[in-house]
């Protein structure tokens, strides 16, 4: 065969082809895309932290892993499971279902197309008297869960030392990344504080803070330092009110290496889930 006669077969096969090559190499690029995409991230809260700690939780192919602990001092029978959320199962078994002290509580559910819902638990303490739990998750779209964020905040990398702590709710879990944990005071004393270590002097313009959505009216100021022994209150009155996202408070820019967040007043236990810091320099 000439190789005149070799081009255009070549030619003709590129056109008899090609076409169907560029179809298949734009479905799949729009598969992955699909597939890729994410969906809005889930976080969970409980209601009665000191009860049932939640350790985790996450949404994959319709169907919620929510994984908590028994924390409570004894053993306990949960009963039933409603709300919005469906088909629940506890450490793979249908309720009712005994959780001795200190055990895993693995619950399984069906989640609404949204992702945000509630979960109510209801059981038996290990005193005989019956309550009612509930896992509230929220969808939330545009995740920022710590480290670095657009707006300037990040997580203090130094050490964090509060003022008392319940158990296992110690200082660092306010500044840890996560918003399974919470740093909780030892009691229901008020006021109490928590101030972190940025590790040397920088400019300091805001605070945001995460809170837990039981614990939403607890009033606090913000203090800088140079040495932790000298405060100067830099913000007063401030009241975090949402129970789901970031909590923000910025003030005029000052110079400091400590900063401190003072719970002048709290309805009940002091609780933080996580904390970031506005600084530069």
């Amino acid at each position: 065969m000439s190789l005149k006669k070799k081009a255009q077969a070549g030619l003709e096969y590129l056109m008899t082809y090609g076409w169907a090559l560029i179809l298949v190499t734009a479905v799949v690029g729009v598969l992955v895309f699909l597939v890729s995409t994410p969906v809005a991230e889930v976080k969970f809260t409980s209601s009665d932290p000191l009860r049932f700690l939640l350790k985790g939780g996450s949404v994959n192919a319709g169907v919620a892993e929510i994984k908590m602990q028994n924390i409570s001092g004894g053993k306990m029978t949960i009963t039933s499971i409603s709300g919005d959320y469906v088909g629940c199962i506890v450490n793979g078994e249908n309720v009712p279902t005994v959780i001795n002290t200190g055990e895993g509580i693995d619950l399984q559910c069906t989640v609404p197309a949204e992702g945000t819902g509630e979960i109510n638990i209801v059981y038996t303490d290990f005193a005989g008297l019956q309550r009612t739990v509930s896992v509230t998750g929220n969808a939330i779209v545009e995740v920022d869960s710590g480290g670095e964020s657009s707006a300037g905040y990040s997580t203090p990398g130094g050490t964090a030392t509060c003022s008392t702590f319940h158990s296992s709710f110690i200082c660092p879990n306010a500044h840890d990344n996560s918003f399974s944990t919470y740093w909780i005071s030892v009691d229901q004393s008020d006021p109490q504080d928590i101030y972190f270590d940025l590790g040397s002097n920088k400019f300091v313009s805001g605070v945001r803070i995460k809170v837990h959505s039981s614990y939403t009216d607890q009033t606090m100021n913000i203090d800088v330092s140079d040495n932790a022994a000298n405060w100067t209150n830099v913000a007063t009155g401030w009241t975090p009110t949402d129970g789901v996202n970031w909590n923000e408070k910025t003030f005029t820019e000052t110079n400091a290496r400590y900063v401190r967040v003072f719970i002048s007043n709290s309805p009940g236990y002091t609780l933080i889930t996580d904390t970031q810091i506005k600084s530069r320099g």
